[in-house]
């Protein structure tokens, strides 16, 4: 099982020669759960895409398989740029002391 990520949609793949798959719980950072049911869009591949409504790390298990992503910057609230900025900050005072 695979989550892909494009902005805020969180595509949930899952490939297996089997007819069926079950049914994928989405979990979101705050805990929230989301039931997903794949739809076959070939043979061997499984397919279902959702909206992520919050930041943060995102778990989707089918009770065997499980698998993680990130939706947004690395840090929530930190632009890549501000992420450089404090680490050089950081490295900084952490010489200081």
């Amino acid at each position: 099982m695979r989550l892909i990520v494009h902005g805020r949609d969180i595509t949930v793949q899952r490939q297996t020669m089997a007819d069926s798959v079950n049914q994928v719980t989405l979990t979101s950072p705050t805990g929230e759960t989301r039931p997903i049911d794949l739809q076959k869009v070939e043979p061997g591949l499984w397919r279902a895409t959702t909206t992520a409504n919050e930041l943060g790390l995102w778990r989707a298990t089918d009770g065997k398989l499980t698998a993680l992503t990130n939706v947004g910057p690395p840090i929530p609230g930190i632009r890549g740029g501000d992420l450089h900025d404090r680490s050089a900050e950081c490295v900084e005072q952490c010489h200081r002391r």
